[in-house]
């Protein structure tokens, strides 16, 4: 699994890099963190004496792709199926395939498992944290020198966004993803640690219609001066 945490402005160039998935060393064990002990098939279709269905999120899915030339190879070979879902679809997918695995983008979405039956947390791997990935305010430097000067706090981006003159915010849609969810959770979060839940709500109705959703599965950079885009560290890189 993989778990996101808020992180302070740092002032970044608008213009960043695609995104690219790292930490291959640390999923290493992504493969087993919800496996049972194997599916046996067909000897005659494949090689390998026992299968693995892996459900995981867009953004780990390229790592698995990477592991599985060797998982696949020798004598105890393990054969490797991904589906790729993300978000509230993920646990639904993952018992309709009845699936082995399922490594989804935020620790949180276990709470949304539905009929998904997790292994208990006494089992070896299940629940754990593969990776972690820090929430990054991506934006040109006026508009992060702003964020800085209202005191570079999640507090500070939920203040500006919601004044007529502020700044604008872009994230991947919550509902779909990990880092939307954090990302959108922290805004308000600030207020809440702040003012009160009250004050959270208030200042949430009044980003709302500065705040810009990006589906699919590519980062929410921003797209113009006076956005700020909230991005998971490993879509920087």
């Amino acid at each position: 699994m993989g778990r996101h945490r808020p992180k302070r402005v740092t002032g970044a160039s608008m213009v960043v890099t695609a995104a690219a998935i790292v930490l291959i060393a640390g999923l290493a064990v992504a493969a087993t963190v919800y496996a049972r002990s194997g599916r046996t098939t067909d000897t005659a279709a494949s090689r390998c004496a026992a299968s693995v269905r892996v459900v995981t999120a867009s953004s780990f899915a390229p790592v698995i792709e990477h592991l599985k030339p060797g998982l696949e190879t020798g004598d105890d070979c393990l054969q490797v199926t991904v589906d790729v879902v993300d978000g509230r679809a993920a646990p639904a997918r993952a018992a309709q395939l009845d699936a082995d695995v399922w490594i989804p983008d935020d620790t949180a979405w276990t709470s949304a498992a539905g009929r998904l039956e997790i292994a208990p947390k006494d089992t070896l791997g299940s629940g754990a944290v593969v990776a972690t990935s820090p929430i990054f305010m991506v934006a040109d430097k006026p508009t992060a020198a702003r964020v800085q000067q209202a005191g570079g706090s999640w507090l500070a981006l939920a203040t500006l966004v919601g004044q007529p003159n502020g700044v604008k915010v872009a994230v991947r849609d919550p509902a779909g993803s990990g880092d939307g969810m954090v990302g959108a959770g922290a805004i308000g979060e600030g207020v809440w640690l702040a003012k009160g839940m009250d004050a959270s709500s208030l200042a949430l109705s009044r980003a709302l219609p500065r705040i810009r959703t990006v589906a699919g599965d590519g980062p929410a950079l921003p797209k113009e001066t006076g956005e700020v885009g909230l991005v998971p560290e490993y879509a920087l890189l």
